[in-house]
């Protein structure tokens, strides 16, 4: 029996390309795990060095560095600050030996896809609301039920949280000036159209951390006569005022609409310390405290 030698040849570029990739996964793992403010700049030069020469690789790699800012939302500017510097890596484009594609081009698809996601329906989670409701009703057992319940509440909590984290990283993408502020108002309208307690906790949380800069750079903006897809911040908080008339809404978010309120007609000022998103300055503080 003649063997292919064409086709062998193929099946040992693909075991190739797989140890390629296995490994450059390991690496970057490895560098993410280990990225500290006291560390950023040799990490960074690390990850830089890698082999990352393809769109597919570059995917890989923005894919490991989101998962690591949602795992690890107090280390988000550190992942933010990562992205800035790696804004420039372009890559030639799958199938193609003169198109390329860049690491901010592919960063920002990321985060919209992300963004998007209704949590609670994806498919990439697992909350099957249909079998809790079955399990629930098919189950006689009080303590059965409780238990289900207590499953299904958790899985719940780990997405919003989710979520959360996902908007803590938008917004200090934003402040990097990694992301527009045409972005970040494309997401407070997004959040504020859906008005579900969960959008609105992740509006909150947007205002929040991006609440000045975004408001200063849409007077700015405004100023210049430039207003497509901008709208003065007043138009939001006027939405977000009438909401919080709203007797359906949570007295929890209720609350936190109302913090957001008045932290802008403090002209942004915090009266009070919050567990929000910090810079490098003050991560690197805490881990010395920790050392």
């Amino acid at each position: 029996m003649k063997l292919d030698k064409s086709s062998d040849e193929s099946m040992m570029q693909l075991d190739k390309t797989s140890e390629e990739m296995d490994l450059l996964k390991k690496n970057v793992v490895t560098i993410l795990n280990k990225l500290t403010p006291q560390k950023f700049d040799i990490l960074v030069e690390k990850f830089n060095a890698l082999p990352i020469d393809s769109q597919t690789k570059l995917q890989v790699c923005i894919e490991l560095i989101f998962e690591q800012a949602m795992n690890k939302p107090n280390l988000s500017v550190v992942y933010a600050k990562m992205c800035q510097v790696l804004l420039t890596k372009t890559v030639l484009k799958d199938d193609s030996k003169t198109e390329t594609v860049n690491f901010r081009k592919q960063l920002i698809m990321r985060c919209q896809k992300e963004f998007e996601k209704d949590y609670m329906e994806s498919q990439d989670y697992q909350v099957d609301k249909e079998k809790y409701r079955r399990d629930m009703a098919t189950t006689s057992s009080e303590d059965e039920r409780k238990q289900i319940k207590a499953v299904f509440e958790l899985m719940e909590m780990k997405l919003r949280q989710r979520s959360l984290n996902n908007i803590r990283f938008l917004g200090e993408l934003y402040k990097l000036q990694t992301l527009t502020a045409r972005i970040m108002h494309e997401c407070v309208r997004k959040l504020l159209n859906t008005t579900d307690e969960e959008s609105l906790e992740c509006l909150v949380r947007l205002l929040t951390t991006v609440g000045e800069q975004l408001d200063m750079e849409t007077k700015a903006c405004l100023a210049k006569g430039y207003i497509s897809e901008v709208r003065d911040l007043s138009i939001y908080f006027n939405e977000m005022s009438k909401i919080t008339q709203d007797k359906k809404i949570c007295s929890r978010v209720h609350h936190l609409i109302q913090e957001v309120i008045e932290l802008r007609l403090a002209d942004w000022k915090l009266q009070r310390k919050v567990d929000g998103p910090r810079n490098i300055g003050e991560i690197h503080m805490d881990t010395e405290k920790e050392a």
